[in-house]
């Protein structure tokens, strides 16, 4: 369907969106925090609850009626790793009551493994089980991950994107929006699919991926650097 990118030098909290029409979306807010609690899988889809609320609560019962495969091997692609991410999740009646994940064969809980795991997974999740049509609001999900990393992560909301999911994502990372970018130049996702929004001004994507009148302090501060390097 779509996907907003919101950035500038501050960026708002996504929370008040959400409340515009809670119904039909979810938000993932401090996906860091993931891990450490006992998880309640939420309610079921249907014409009088048609919606979910994920803060750092991210799904982690889907893991128990679906398996990890799938998912160790979505964060796998994202992240890179020199070893695939291994996840094990193990629990009764819809709740997970533990819950481990690593690489190198070390697995513990969330909260002493890498935290480009713990960014990633509710992420991953979420994306992948909404139904189409439905609104994912996102916080600065690519806030701990490397530049490939970052790329990677924004090329899978790209595809959920064109899949039906409307995102609206917050990031301040000139490599995420440089990979909208390229998914826009080869014709991956529309641009007209494109919502960008700087300090509250939309910019305009060209279907080369090209940004008009690009504002001084728009995520320049490298090409600046480099000017001064010449």
């Amino acid at each position: 369907m779509s996907l907003e990118i919101i950035t500038g030098r501050w960026l708002p909290r996504l929370h008040p969106r959400w409340w515009e029409h809670p119904r039909t979306s979810a938000i993932i807010m401090e996906a860091r925090d993931f891990g450490g609690h006992e998880y309640f899988k939420p309610a079921d889809f249907d014409d009088d609850n048609p919606f979910v609320t994920i803060t750092e609560l991210s799904f982690p019962w889907y893991l128990l009626e679906y398996g990890a495969e799938r998912y160790e091997h979505l964060v796998t692609e994202i992240l890179q790793p020199l070893n695939p991410v291994r996840i094990v999740a193990e629990g009764h009646d819809d709740i997970v009551t533990s819950m481990k994940y690593g690489m190198d064969g070390v697995l513990n809980i969330p909260l002493y493994m890498p935290a480009e795991i713990t960014q990633v997974l509710p992420v991953v999740m979420a994306a992948d089980m909404l139904p189409a049509g439905y609104t994912l609001y996102l916080e600065q999900p690519d806030a701990f991950l490397s530049g490939d990393a970052q790329a990677n992560l924004f090329d899978f909301l790209c595809e959920k994107a064109v899949a039906g999911l409307n995102i609206v994502v917050t990031t301040h990372s000139p490599a995420s929006l440089g990979q909208v970018r390229v998914n826009v130049h080869d014709g991956k996702i529309a641009q007209d699919d494109v919502i960008l929004i700087f300090e509250g001004k939309r910019l305009n994507i060209d279907s080369d991926g090209h940004i008009d009148d690009w504002p001084d302090g728009f995520m320049d501060t490298y090409d600046k650097q480099l000017m001064k390097l010449l």
